[in-house]
């Protein structure tokens, strides 16, 4: 995927204060999560794979052979880290306390992807008053045909149908998929920490129809698709409000502001 970076854009100075302020989002979550991504140094590695192979032969066979163990090393702790992460959010009635054990899982392992960055990005907006802040993941759809890619977001200032929004991440519904696949309004605001930008739905779609070109042949349409964890969309005012009593760094400066703590 091709990272843009934001802010070498002149123009994001003169943009929207809702948009500003998502991006300062963005940012916190990147800042005060700092990790590697098992998704990442795997292309980076099979990039430099490549590379050896393309000069000589012999040490791209023993890069190889390193790079098998690392990957396999690596592969395990990124997959303990999602099961742990994924239990924890799971299996507690206290979602403040639940939220407490996955930051500290994640910062444990040191280990992120899309999916866990989105989640984060997902309670961040929501404790810095992006109270409709949903998680989604990016897919497409072409007549009622819909597919999922494997990039996980933040969406606010967008509907969900409660006939959608009540079914669980990955849940079999008979909804024909072209109502599962949800276009965003011009207003709705996309957080994408992975990526590390925040903007105007229409113009991160832009973003991803460069970086999904190669599934977007025929006609098919960027749309999201609503992945959110069920506790974590309910959210209560009381929830939000202990978490920011627990996590002050995770506020943006403006919220600061707002609140008397500047």
């Amino acid at each position: 995927m091709n990272v843009c970076a934001i802010n070498n854009n002149p123009s994001f100075t003169s943009r929207n204060a809702l948009v500003r302020k998502a991006q300062d989002v963005c940012n916190t979550v990147n800042r005060e999560f700092v990790g590697v991504s098992f998704s990442r140094t795997y292309d980076n590695a099979k990039a430099m794979l490549q590379r050896k192979s393309d000069i000589d032969v012999n040490k791209a066979l023993a890069f190889r052979e390193k790079f098998n163990n690392f990957l396999g090393n690596f592969y395990n702790k990124s997959d303990k880290m999602r099961s742990e992460s994924t239990q924890c959010l799971s299996k507690s009635n206290d979602i403040v306390s639940a939220i407490q054990e996955y930051f500290g899982i994640l910062k444990k392992h040191g280990i992120f992807n899309c999916g866990q960055r989105a989640t984060l990005g997902e309670i961040v907006a929501k404790m810095n008053g992006f109270k409709d802040a949903k998680k989604m993941v990016i897919g497409s759809v072409k007549n009622n045909s819909g597919e999922i890619y494997d990039h996980a977001i933040i969406v606010t200032g967008m509907n969900v149908p409660k006939k959608i929004s009540d079914l669980t991440s990955g849940a079999l519904t008979d909804l024909p998929f072209a109502e599962l696949y949800l276009k965003p309004p011009k207003k709705a605001i996309v957080i994408d920490p992975w990526m590390g930008f925040a903007d105007y739905a229409d113009n991160a779609i832009l973003r991803y129809k460069i970086d999904y070109a190669d599934k977007l042949k025929g006609g098919r349409e960027i749309r999201f698709y609503p992945w959110q964890n069920k506790k974590l969309a309910d959210l209560s005012d009381y929830d939000i409000g202990k978490l920011i009593d627990n996590n002050q760094n995770l506020l943006i400066g403006s919220v600061k502001k707002e609140k008397g703590m500047l």
